[in-house]
């Protein structure tokens, strides 16, 4: 769940996504520059809906990503940082709005759809 002191970056994420969405972001703030092993491993969601998600706050500018080679395994890995100090109030005001006309637009239809 989440509450009304939540960082702004976090509440962005679950509008987004949904719980899932929750707890990657609150795994990033966490840790810096973590990988995707490293937040499923921290949040007990599958690889492939980790990455899912991590694409799509990517794909949002919500987070970076910055390749790395792995010493250990020798292939590069992806590490993830939240940029939650970009994330401006204003884009949650705006995002609470189009959610809640999203969510309007869904019960006139709906409604339509029942007669």
């Amino acid at each position: 769940m989440i509450d009304k002191y939540e960082d702004p970056f976090v509440k962005i994420s679950y509008m987004i996504g949904g719980d899932e969405y929750l707890k990657v972001a609150r795994s990033l703030l966490k840790s810096l520059d973590a990988t995707d092993e490293e937040i499923a491993s921290s949040t007990g969601l599958r690889i492939n809906m980790v990455r899912k998600v991590l694409y799509d706050l990517f794909g949002k500018a919500l987070i970076t990503g910055v390749r790395v080679k792995d010493e250990r395994k020798g292939w590069f890995v992806y590490r993830w940082r939240s940029r939650r100090d970009e994330v401006d109030v204003g884009v949650l005001e705006e995002m609470k709005l189009k959610t809640l006309l999203r969510i309007r637009k869904k019960r006139l239809v709906k409604g339509f759809n029942r007669d």
